[in-house]
């Protein structure tokens, strides 16, 4: 018989993140999928250590405000066509009219919008103020927005740029009391949690001291020595509980703090003129050279300084010096995402050819991103604290390596990124005096011709589940990381996502990402786009089994050409086909409702329409006969006692779980028979 009782199961991301990490795939030791969908950590030792406390840490605050947030668009306050000539003044003059410009509800002034053609500007372009974005017409070569950088000299095109350095707030420092904050933490006990509460933005200090930099091996470089007073190392938080002496923070610990090593403070902080509020996107910048080793012109694209809450995205960068985004001094919380960087002219040495590039800042995000022609493709700086994640991006024809660059990052994930070398060692003397690139550097189902995984001593760095040729440190011969599947992927095919999806659910996922994403297929798209235009669709549609009504699914369009929501475009869901008739809570929104009269196979249809371009997306939904939409998935599964005690007695039962087709939910109605 079938109970009469249906069971709300929280597994649906793990499907949506991990059913096609390979055709054969593995479970980490380290991180893997209950049988609830959430996240399982073990713990493990640091290098050097016996105490196997740490857990791999949560990567997923990586992003426009913390992660998991869609990027708004933001309306165009003055439009700008081309001067035919130098247009430097009348899009500088444009910005700067915006940025006059009252703040509004929703921390936005406006935006710039370039309209499509080609521009050109001789110095850089400055956005110092809150609220001010600057959007072109689309990255493609052809029917794009187009900004030729004619710098004769090492020059940056876009720069974002706030001021100041974080300020410590007198008074309020207090010491850590644990003699051992491992990673992966999110609590800690201090001296006095008196001045403290929730949403205070702190720092947490590791007092780094000399024991720690002999234990490195950081004191034998002669004058490039490292110096405890220089490798201090700091993480930007917000207390999200404080119970007695307890502190609770958003993002965990990337660094154990631990009394042999200094033991560590945590303090408040102000830093009153950082900005925030500002988008790129949408522009393809090229810069003029001279030839293949020209060094004076155009050097980065778009650099961001002191910003936080910003993004850059849809965009494409040419020919220039260093890269395309290069994000550094106390920039928090960003995302870049669908941008690229193509075939950089310069001499091929050191300080050249970084795509994207992050040094001293966290909590970003930079996804589906492509390079071609680089050295150091994905990369971060000396002391850069995390959460920082880079995740499906892939770098080709490359000339050194993607991975923590130099002088000891902290707290990153290469989620499923693909390049020629991906590496975390001690790179010695080189730089000089580059030492340790970073410490729990995670390399997450990535592919490689060569990784390199090496570990510090007190710290861990981690490969899983990821493809290529397995080689010790090219510059000091140190102990391997923990290597988990190397080989063969692991499931789930995103730890950030599953991370993300733990955290904030299914729609945070909906929020971030492509459907060629969940299903592994990005990697033909990307290689295939290489920065022309928009990368895959201009619109697109989720859909999840409504949790109020048994025939119903909930919608969710996604509008990602930029465009087309220029004029006010109207949206409309409408039925293609199907055994019944289907209603829409409200068929001109975003995201509706859909009912269906009869079970069935349906194709829903999503439509934009700006006025003079219209585009859509075909959505297939299964109307099942018990009430939900989906398909079944059947298998035997063992019931925990902690599901519900009092009800299920029976623990090995057959269970069918109805899931949607695309895998797009986090709740699936289970059915028990007994």
């Amino acid at each position: 018989m079938l109970l009469n009782k249906t069971l709300l199961a929280d597994i649906g991301s793990a499907l949506l993140i991990g059913l096609t990490a390979s055709a054969q795939s593995n479970v980490s030791s380290l991180v893997s999928q209950g049988l609830d969908g959430r996240l399982d950590y073990n713990t493990y030792a640091n290098e050097g250590q016996t105490n196997a406390v740490n857990t791999v840490p949560d990567f997923s605050r990586s992003g426009y405000r913390g992660g998991g947030e869609p990027i708004p668009f933001v309306p165009a306050a003055v439009t700008v066509t081309n001067g035919g000539g130098d247009d430097t003044l009348l899009i500088q003059n444009a910005i700067d009219t915006v940025a006059a410009l009252p703040v509004g509800p929703n921390g936005f002034r406006g935006a710039v919008l370039l309209t499509a053609g080609t521009y050109e500007v001789s110095s850089t372009l400055f956005i110092t103020d809150s609220g001010v974005v600057l959007r072109g017409a689309g990255s493609q070569a052809i029917g794009g927005t187009k900004i030729i950088f004619t710098a004769t000299v090492q020059d940056n095109l876009i720069e974002v740029v706030g001021s100041g350095t974080p300020a410590e707030v007198g008074g309020t420092r207090v010491a850590i009391t644990d003699s051992y904050v491992p990673v992966g933490a999110t609590s800690f006990h201090v001296s006095s949690a008196a001045g403290f509460g929730l949403g205070n933005v702190i720092r947490i200090q590791n007092k780094i001291n000399d024991q720690w930099i002999t234990d490195l091996g950081m004191d034998e470089f002669g004058e490039y020595s490292w110096t405890s007073s220089v490798y201090q190392l700091y993480h930007e938080r917000v207390i999200t509980a404080v119970t007695g002496n307890t502190v609770t923070v958003d993002a965990p610990i990337m660094q154990a703090v631990e009394d042999q090593y200094g033991g560590g403070d945590i303090f408040k902080y102000t830093m009153t003129a950082r900005i925030e509020n500002v988008g790129i996107e949408a522009l393809r910048l090229e810069s003029a050279y001279s030839s293949d080793t020209d060094e004076n012109h155009g050097w980065e694209a778009v650099r961001l300084e002191c910003v936080e809450n910003a993004w850059v995205r849809q965009v494409t960068a040419q020919y220039f010096g260093f890269g395309c985004v290069r994000i550094e001094n106390f920039v928090h919380q960003i995302t870049v995402e669908d941008c690229a960087q193509l075939d950089p002219k310069s001499i091929t040495t050191g300080g050249r050819k970084y795509g994207f590039y992050i040094d001293d800042s966290d909590y970003v995000l930079v996804q589906r991103c492509f390079a071609r022609g680089g050295r150091h493709d994905f990369a971060t700086g000396s002391l850069t604290p995390g959460p920082i994640a880079f995740v499906d991006c892939l770098a080709t024809n490359t000339f050194a390596d993607t991975g923590p660059h130099h002088r000891y990052a902290t707290g990153q994930i290469y989620d499923n990124v693909r390049a020629g070398q991906i590496n975390a060692q001690n790179r010695g003397i080189a730089g000089p005096g580059h030492g340790w690139a970073g410490a729990q550097i995670m390399f997450w189902n990535c592919s490689a011709d060569s990784i390199i995984c090496d570990a510090p001593r007190g710290a861990m760095n981690w490969s899983v589940g990821s493809m290529g040729t397995h080689l010790q440190g090219t510059w000091e011969l140190e102990p391997d990381g923990i290597w988990d599947s190397h080989g063969t992927n692991v499931m789930p095919r995103s730890l950030y996502y599953a991370q993300l999806s733990d955290r904030l659910g299914s729609d945070a996922l909906q929020n971030v990402m492509l459907l060629e994403q969940q299903d592994g297929s990005i990697w033909s798209q990307l290689d295939a786009w290489a920065g022309d235009g928009l990368l895959l669709d201009d619109v697109f549609a989720w859909y999840a089994p409504s949790l109020t009504s048994s025939n119903s699914v909930d919608l969710r369009g996604v509008v990602r050409d930029l465009t087309l929501l220029e004029n006010n475009a109207t949206l409309l869901w409408s039925l293609v086909s199907g055994p019944g008739t289907v209603s829409f809570n409200d068929a001109a929104s975003l995201e509706t409702t859909a009912t269906f009269s009869l079970p069935g196979d349906y194709t829903l249809r999503f439509i934009v329409d700006n006025g003079s371009v219209q585009e859509t997306h075909n959505l297939s939904v299964t109307a099942s006969a018990e009430g939900g939409s989906g398909v079944s998935i059947a298998f035997m599964a063992t019931l925990q006692e902690s599901l519900d005690q009092a009800s299920w007695t029976n623990t090995d039962q057959s269970v069918e779980w109805i899931v949607p087709a695309t895998y797009t939910s986090r709740f699936f109605r289970v059915q028990l028979a007994l």
